[in-house]
């Protein structure tokens, strides 16, 4: 059969025409998908516009959004040394040496990034500004999908999907803080188009060949595409279920070639570890101590013993997962409660974009709480299918009867979820200090306190500063494997202000200050250098 997702929501599960034959009905759906496809050029011109100008705008401001910080380092550094000369290695990483190939769970973005970097030369900018491109793919991406599909039939829906996916709190930090998630949502995206596709050879392609990345672009992706198959068939029955085993080809030959690049370069255990460390961190660190020091052996069997228990133990962070996101909790709100009010009225139907959005909405926080903690960052999971759920929900709005009042709440909602992202983001510019200059600043003074032959020691807001300017900057996420060599060949020391005695002691000998900058910050940083030789 041809048909589409899209199919069977406009039809409401129509029976198939049996008598017409199956190169009439193919036609039939290629004109259909095609007359979809079929946007106005002022709707296409204003939505490249927008793109174009979403891309423009957070290049002019990135600095300003969000300071330099712990995650979007610890992810960049890899591609950073690879752009650098230096090998796929890290020092930031806190699993292996830096000497060791480096093992992660997304090695896709580091991948990418390396490219993006030998096109646009390293610096805040051009690291954050791949993900500001890949987010405006996701947007054209999921703007044509809810087209072909029939998700979103007016243009008032796709306006509210597009201020969604800008502006929701959990995207919005996502795109600005040089994280690497913005690849897997573009792949899940991708998956979705691909249902749109007309015929079986084209969907079966594009699922096989956007799944075989998943492994690759985060570990924490493959329970989020279990769930969402399982929403599938739930919602489509066995329908679905060739487009289903072109998804898990896809993700067993992705497998397979993340564990094939590992095991050449003899790292697999560091992947194991570190997936399994940040997939338990917050149990192990409060019930075991004494299992993050043991040997693999030891922390395998403790997992395997105490799972359950370390499951129930995350019940404590239900209400968390549920409200750490206010763009979520509002959008949650709206499609939830539309579909207990279409249940309640015999009106919600299984095979509905409204069935489908609250389902997510419910699940994807529980599902992943459980199985790898459920962050802010991630909130993302739960905000794409409320975005276009919700999309639809103001298309119904405004193409059926209705009144001003309900028009004005609806937009009111979907504003006020938009308004926990990017306008809270520039809100609080106002009351703080524009960051993008103590930022230049900060990089004037690493230019004249740094030295090509340093070996440094820094935390993660100077990091751009002296990576390319040292022959090479530890991080405090590596301060567990800093081995004595490494230790006595530190010679320069640049962290906050707060963090100066710690990073002394951890270095070892005797330090005087060379400089200090007066920034507010968290650029307010200071430089010391090493007095006499590190007793070895």
């Amino acid at each position: 059969m041809l048909t589409t997702p899209g199919d069977l929501l406009a039809e409401d599960v129509a029976e198939p025409r049996v008598q017409e034959s199956a190169a009439t009905v193919q036609s039939e759906r290629r004109r259909d998908v095609a007359g979809r496809m079929a946007l106005p050029r002022v709707e296409l011109s204003v939505l490249a516009a927008a793109l174009v100008a979403f891309v423009a705008f957070n290049l002019a401001i990135t600095l300003d959004l969000q300071p330099v910080w712990l995650d979007e380092v610890t992810v960049a550094d890899p591609a950073v040394n690879l752009y650098l000369g230096r090998g796929f290695t890290s020092t930031g990483w806190q699993y292996q040496p830096k000497e060791q190939f480096w093992a992660s769970n997304a090695p896709l973005h580091q991948i990418l990034l390396f490219h993006w970097l030998k096109a646009f030369k390293l610096s805040p900018h051009s690291v954050r500004s791949m993900n500001f491109v890949l987010m405006a793919g996701i947007i054209l991406m999921l703007w044509l999908s809810s087209v072909r599909m029939g998700f979103v039939r007016t243009w008032q829906g796709r306006l509210a999907m597009f201020a969604c996916l800008t502006c929701s709190s959990g995207l919005t930090f996502n795109y600005c803080a040089g994280r690497y998630d913005c690849i897997g949502i573009w792949l899940c995206v991708t998956l979705l188009f691909a249902f749109s596709l007309a015929t079986d050879w084209q969907r079966w392609t594009v699922m096989v060949a956007a799944s075989v990345f998943i492994p690759l672009a985060g570990v924490n992706l493959l329970p989020y595409v279990v769930l969402m198959a399982g929403l599938c068939v739930a919602m489509f029955g066995r329908r679905y279920l060739r487009e289903l085993g072109a998804i898990a080809l896809g993700l067993a030959l992705g497998g397979t070639f993340l564990y094939i690049l590992y095991a050449t370069n003899q790292v697999v255990h560091v992947i194991l570890t570190s997936a399994g460390g940040h997939a338990l961190h917050d149990v192990v660190d409060k019930t075991a101590d004494g299992v993050r020091d043991g040997d693999a052996q030891h922390k395998v069997l403790y997992t395997l013993t105490h799972l359950p228990l370390m499951l129930l133990a995350r019940l404590k962070d239900l209400p968390t997962w549920y409200t750490h996101d206010r763009s979520y909790v509002l959008l949650a709100l709206f499609v939830v409660s539309s579909a207990v009010l279409a249940y309640r009225r015999r009106e919600l139907q299984r095979v509905s974009v409204l069935w489908f959005g609250a389902a997510a909405a419910l699940l994807v926080p529980l599902v992943l709480g459980f199985a790898r903690n459920y962050p802010f960052y991630y909130s993302w999971m739960s905000l794409i299918p409320l975005s276009v759920s919700g999309a639809a929900l103001v298309s119904q709005l405004f193409e059926a009867p209705s009144t001003w009042a309900q028009r004005a709440g609806v937009t009111a909602l979907v504003l006020g979820a938009c308004y926990w992202g990017m306008p809270y983001r520039l809100i609080e510019l106002r009351e703080g200090p524009w960051l993008a200059a103590p930022y230049r600043q900060l990089d004037a003074f690493l230019a004249a306190n740094a030295r090509e032959s340093d070996c440094a020691y820094a935390d993660f807001e100077p990091y751009y500063g002296l990576i390319a300017r040292t022959r090479y900057t530890l991080l405090p996420t590596y301060k567990d494997m800093l081995s004595e060599q490494e230790r006595s060949e530190l010679s320069l020391i640049v962290v906050r202000r707060q963090n100066a005695e710690t990073a002394q002691q951890l270095a070892g000998g005797t330090w005087h200050k060379v400089g200090e900058l007066d920034a507010p910050e968290p650029y307010d940083v200071v430089a010391y250098r090493r007095e006499r030789p590190l007793q070895r």
